[in-house]
């Protein structure tokens, strides 16, 4: 079966809602606070600016997820990374986001408005991803696992849940290489917090919100709902993996492959980034 993935039109909007100066002086006078005093976050292998091995398509960038909370993984990710290169968005890159992050008031940090996109955060829509691909002023930074990679119970940390094909789709389209990397510790945000299916369908169905952690910690969300934002201080590694180059994934174009070879070299990307990160 041929690949029928259709062609999306760019949605040129999102290009304009980032605010460099926003997002510096929240790196600056909060995050950059947080990121070397509280979660003391390491960076190994991003000495250097990502190198592209196709000027005219963005590298992608892709870890894995955890934390069951807001994604303070990415947050000290991009916050540490746009201080080591002088806030340039164009030596670091943009992030897809989920859409519920910034639809949803509860989840957005100082009731900012567009807190997270004039941070550099664009909601995770193929469009979007599509739009991002084509204007390559910077790189782009997903997790591939979504919300089910964050949200996942303390019982699987560090197991990668399944990935989406959208990033592979991209890369072999664009012919663009894929930079995975490992994010360690994050786990330990909010440590022994649990799952459970039924409960957070029954969440998701009454307030949006698409999972709740279950242990000691929810007591004080039900008591104190900022909880939700509580983090423990983990000590937050970054390592950078293996890269996976387009022209070692398939010699066919992209419009030639079919999704089963397409799902296989995901899996195959999986299989990578679960070895790097044991």
């Amino acid at each position: 079966m041929k690949n029928t993935t259709k062609h999306t039109a760019p949605n040129l909007s999102i290009l304009n809602d980032l605010d460099t100066d926003f997002s510096e002086q929240v790196v600056k006078n909060v995050l950059s606070i947080l990121n070397d005093i509280y979660f003391r976050s390491v960076y190994i292998g991003f000495d250097e600016v990502i190198e592209r091995n196709n000027p005219k398509a963005p590298v992608i960038l892709a870890s894995n997820h955890s934390g069951r909370a807001i994604p303070w993984d990415a947050v000290c990710f991009m916050s540490g990374l746009l201080e080591r290169f002088d806030y340039d968005y164009r030596k670091v890159c943009k992030t897809l986001i989920v859409p519920i992050l910034s639809s949803m008031g509860v989840m957005v940090p100082f009731f900012v408005t567009n807190f997270w996109k004039k941070c550099g955060g664009v909601d995770a829509t193929f469009a979007n991803f599509e739009t991002l691909m084509q204007h390559a002023d910077t790189n782009v930074m997903l997790y591939p696992e979504g919300v089910p990679g964050i949200g996942k119970g303390f019982n699987h940390k560090y197991e990668l849940q399944r990935l989406s094909t959208s990033f592979i789709r991209m890369s072999l389209k664009y012919n663009t290489d894929i930079v995975p990397y490992s994010t360690v510790n994050a786990e330990y945000i909010n440590p022994f917090m649990y799952n459970s299916k039924i409960v957070n369908r029954l969440v998701k169905a009454l307030t949006g919100i698409p999972f709740l952690p279950l242990g000691l910690l929810t007591i004080m969300l039900l008591l104190q709902p900022w909880c939700y934002y509580f983090a423990f201080p983990a000590k937050i590694t970054f390592v950078k993996g293996e890269r996976i180059r387009r022209k070692d994934m398939s010699d066919k174009g992209y419009e030639e492959m079919s999704e089963k070879e397409i799902e296989a070299i995901r899996d195959q990307v999986h299989q990578q980034m679960q070895q790097e990160l044991d």
